[in-house]
């Protein structure tokens, strides 16, 4: 590949926090709150223009509660439930679905934010990492405002694809290690359909003549429906396969709500009213961690005596989100120390939450009593921590 040479420059330092928060996904923003609410100066980092990520951007807004909501997750679904933003429907098993509304998640994000002091940084991308030994010193963001940097004691990756370990150099496996990641979709609104005339005589999908999407009725507004619209593969890593992802996928949810409307009963008078803004991007790097989940360990309820927190009905050791070689970098999200096989269970919303608010409260112990070393932190007084801020560890 051909290259350009950049001259040397001096980048300014915008920020010293204790603890940096790089996405502002369901993880990070999780985490950058337990960060601020332990103590700990906070920056947060997000290349979108609100917290969320995927449960807000990506329209992923029914959310099961069997798979465990604890915590700072628990406090935000309660206050979007007071308000109307979200509404808790029972299914028939006896478990529960969180449906809520993505507005008003972006309107609370920033509320509890502003409540907990975190200084935000929103539509700034992490562009560089500059490393000093077996830490991290800077990251280095590029925004609107140029090139800046951000110093921190500890940093918290929250980024999904582990931009931060990848640019630090810790080690990772790009899906199964062998070419395969898991399906890309993209979520969309739906209005005006019919939820009466639809349940009184819902379709047989393996006998219509076209492909349709996944749906759920939302319940927070009459006639509007989640829906989760086509399926590609592809690497989430490479702009080119980015680009080719998001245009196919909207390609294929053009086609299967046309054959919503023509099949599904209480759809003939519907419409689009929203397409993400992010593609649901369910795998990329896995970064190796202390520790790698495994697909064994959550299939068979494994609980580790360094859990975090309970995710479906298996634990997550903290050696998972402690990443390789790293003094000072945690991880938190879909990118923590787990096999591409233990993917599934712990990508979730909830789960990534759990992660999220285990990183950041390790984070600002870290930071504020043992020099940003984050293996120093004892993990009794993590877990203390965090059953005091409502999470279940399931030990």
């Amino acid at each position: 590949m051909r290259t350009v040479v950049e001259e040397r420059r001096e980048t300014p330092v915008v920020a010293e926090a204790d603890v940096a928060v790089i996405g502002a996904g369901t993880a990070g923003f999780v985490a950058a709150l337990a960060a601020a609410r332990n103590g700990a100066r906070t920056a947060l980092i997000e290349r979108w223009g609100y917290a969320g990520g995927a449960a807000v951007g990506g329209l992923v807004i029914t959310i099961p509660e069997a798979a465990g909501i604890w915590g700072i997750e628990r406090e935000f679904h309660e206050r979007l439930l007071a308000r109307g933003g979200a509404i808790c429907v029972p299914l028939p098993n006896g478990n529960n679905h969180v449906h809520l509304s993505a507005p008003d998640c972006k309107i609370l994000g920033d509320e509890m934010l502003r409540e907990a002091g975190v200084t935000v940084y929103y539509h700034s991308l992490c562009v560089a990492v500059v490393r000093s030994g077996a830490g991290v010193e800077a990251i280095i963001m590029e925004n609107k405002s140029g090139r800046q940097a951000v110093c921190a004691r500890v940093f918290v990756d929250a980024t999904g694809d582990g931009d931060v370990a990848a640019r630090a150099g810790v080690p990772f496996t790009l899906g199964d290690g062998r070419g395969n990641m898991e399906a890309v979709t993209t979520m969309y609104m739906v209005a005006g359909a019919d939820k009466a005339a639809y349940m009184a005589r819902p379709p047989v999908r393996n006998k219509l003549p076209g492909r349709t999407s996944a749906i759920a009725f939302t319940e927070v507004h009459p006639g509007e429906v989640n829906c989760w619209g086509g399926r590609v593969h592809g690497d989430g890593t490479d702009v080119r396969e980015l680009t080719r992802m998001e245009m196919e996928l909207r390609a294929q949810i053009r086609e299967e709500f046309a054959n919503m409307r023509r099949y599904f009963p209480g759809f003939a008078q519907a419409y689009i009213s929203c397409l993400a803004e992010q593609m649901g991007v369910r795998e990329t790097r896995h970064v190796h961690a202390d520790y790698m989940v495994t697909r064994a360990d959550m299939d068979s309820g494994r609980r580790f005596p360094d859990s975090i927190g309970q995710c479906w009905q298996a634990s997550v050791p903290y050696r998972s989100l402690c990443a390789l070689g790293m003094d000072n970098l945690l991880l938190a999200g879909r990118c923590i120390g787990a096999e591409s096989a233990a993917c599934g269970p712990l990508r979730i919303v909830p789960n990534c939450c759990t992660t999220g608010q285990a990183a950041g409260t390790a984070a600002a112990l870290a930071a504020t009593a043992h020099r940003g070393v984050v293996r120093q932190v004892d993990v009794s007084t993590i877990q203390q921590t965090l059953r005091k801020q409502g999470v279940e560890l399931g030990i």
